[in-house]
């Protein structure tokens, strides 16, 4: 009896013992892991991100308790990772896409706990959330409760930023009614008016109500704002996402307009910012959609058309070829006359633009 008795013990000091080995051990773990992943962010290294990311969430969550603002604020962390991993890859990994959006409702339940459901430390995770479902009603409550918060801070900061990021991810759903027109419009009053020329929360505003005008068929307008993002950007000496669109919308607004020149130097501006791909089809910046024949579609006949084709130093198709067909010829046809108004960036080499071959495989589906 003795015996075991002291059996017992013994194994109970040990447990004890290796608790106390393990929580200073986990500790040490976890800030190496943390500062590893604040490493990785300054380096941009977002692959070494994710894996210190979700190292630090793991541990974080004995360290700190699941219900913890810490744990929530490691999710975040960890959710952004996995968002811009995807980025990085040019890919939208459906595991991750949804990993993140759970880690951002987890995240916003222990901001809830802790904070209340309307404050405005929520804004974070909710526009967050929004912005990673694929599910368009779900965005749009999150991004409706968002902005009903920032409504009532006070904060016309907070509140301009909440309204470009709802209108950014509700713009091509169902969801996109007049009043995210006004939001968008409040938000880039306000830049306009407290916001430097070169912000960058501004030339995304005067970006997004430059490409409200032109799909409203207000061209002046349009025209005046995209160059106004134009212009900052080269202030600024370097290239951006918004600038190389404003010049892409450009092309668009000219070779609408029938002003060919015009759309021409937005084309070749465009082929000096972007490498031009020999390995895949290249994009047009403009592109008018063929007719479907009249005689095909009656007798419900389907097809294809691949065309050969060069682009030159200005960015327009010449010299075009029929590679391949089935249907008939009008599908050769109707390719072949919408093909030759497409302008796109022309390639450069050593510095100059020179013409170049690619090729579009259009196909003719009832």
């Amino acid at each position: 009896m003795p015996a075991r008795f002291t059996a017992h013990t013994s194994s109970i000091l040990l447990f004890t013992l290796a608790l106390g080995l393990t929580a200073p051990v986990q500790a040490a773990d976890f800030m190496q892991e943390y500062k590893a992943y604040k490493a990785a962010i300054e380096k941009d290294d977002t692959k070494a991100a994710l894996s210190h990311a979700r190292n630090a969430y793991q541990l974080g969550a004995t360290k700190y308790g699941k219900n913890s603002l810490n744990y929530a604020n490691l999710g975040i962390n960890l959710a952004d990772a996995l968002i811009s991993a995807r980025q990085a890859k040019g890919t939208r990994n459906a595991k991750k896409h949804k990993e993140a959006h759970a880690l951002y409702l987890s995240a916003l339940s222990i901001y809830e706990q802790e904070y209340g459901a309307k404050a405005a430390e929520l804004m974070s995770p909710l526009l967050s959330a929004a912005d990673s479902t694929k599910d368009d009603k779900k965005a749009n409550e999150l991004s409706l409760r968002a902005l009903k918060i920032a409504e009532a801070s006070n904060d016309p900061l907070m509140l301009a930023q909440t309204q470009i990021q709802a209108f950014v991810r509700l713009v091509n759903t169902k969801f996109y009614t007049t009043k995210m027109i006004s939001h968008l419009r409040d938000a880039y009053e306000y830049y306009v008016k407290h916001s430097p020329a070169d912000s960058i929360e501004r030339l995304e505003a005067t970006f997004l109500m430059a490409n409200l005008h032109a799909g409203n068929k207000h061209e002046d307008e349009a025209e005046e704002l995209f160059f106004e993002v134009i212009k900052q950007f080269k202030s600024l000496n370097y290239s951006h996402p918004y600038a190389l669109g404003s010049h892409a919308r450009l092309v668009s607004l000219y070779q609408e307009m029938g002003e060919a020149d015009k759309a021409t130097e937005h084309c070749v501006v465009i082929g000096q910012m972007r490498p031009w791909s020999d390995s895949q089809e290249q994009i047009p910046l403009y592109r008018s959609e063929p007719h479907y024949p009249t005689l095909s579609g009656t007798r419900g006949v389907e097809g294809y058309a691949i065309i050969d084709f060069a682009v030159n130093e200005q960015g327009m198709v010449v010299d075009t070829k029929v590679v391949s067909s089935k249907g008939g010829k009008s599908f050769e046809t109707a390719t072949l006359n919408a093909v030759k108004n497409w302008r796109y960036a022309p390639k450069f080499e050593n510095g100059k633009p020179v013409t170049t071959r690619t090729k579009v495989h259009m196909n003719f589906e009832m």
